[in-house]
C-alpha cells in the first residue's frame, strides 16, 4: 500500500529504485545495535519495502526496546516472533499466530454488523410509521 505520508523529500527515498512508490514500515530497532552501530539510541524509524531484509537465524530476532511491552507481551524464542499484546490480537485476529482470540473477534464483528442492519430496519421502520407499533408488540412479547 502507498504511504500515507509524503516520504519523497525523505533523505535517500529519492535515490531507492523504487521510490516513494512502495510500501513504507514503522519499525522499532535493537537498541543495542543503535548504540553500537549508530551512537546513540533511535525511536521508531520508517523503513522502505526495499530495504527489509528476512532474519533466517531465528537466534538475531529478537530485540530490546522501550516500546516493546507496548504491543508485545513477550518473544517467543521457539518460534522466533513476537507475541502481540492482547488488544492487538483482538484487532487484527487472522495475524496472531495461536488464533486463540479469533472466535471471538469474528463473534465481536457479526454482532456489529447485526446491530447496523437493526439500525437500518428501525430507521426504515420509523420512516413509515411502523416503529411505534413494533415496539409496541416487543413490549408486549
Amino acid at each position: 500500500r502507498r504511504p500515507q505520508i509524503d516520504v519523497s523529500s525523505w533523505d535517500g527515498v529519492a535515490g531507492l529504485p523504487s521510490g516513494s512508490a512502495q510500501p513504507f514500515y514503522r519499525c522499532v530497532p535493537d537498541m543495542s545495535d543503535c548504540v553500537s552501530l549508530l551512537g546513540g539510541p533511535r525511536g521508531v524509524r520508517y523503513v522502505a519495502q526495499e530495504n527489509l531484509e528476512p532474519l533466517s537465524d531465528v537466534s538475531e530476532r529478537a530485540i530490546s526496546h522501550e516500546l516493546l511491552p507496548q504491543v508485545f507481551e513477550r518473544y517467543d524464542e521457539a518460534s522466533g516472533n513476537f507475541v502481540p499484546v492482547q488488544q492487538l490480537r483482538y484487532w487484527y485476529p487472522l495475524d496472531s499466530p495461536s488464533n486463540d482470540d479469533a472466535p471471538l473477534a469474528r463473534a465481536v464483528h457479526s454482532l456489529e454488523r447485526l446491530q447496523v442492519l437493526l439500525n437500518t430496519h428501525a430507521l426504515d421502520a420509523k420512516r413509515s410509521g411502523l416503529l411505534g407499533p413494533m415496539l409496541n408488540l416487543l413490549k408486549a412479547a
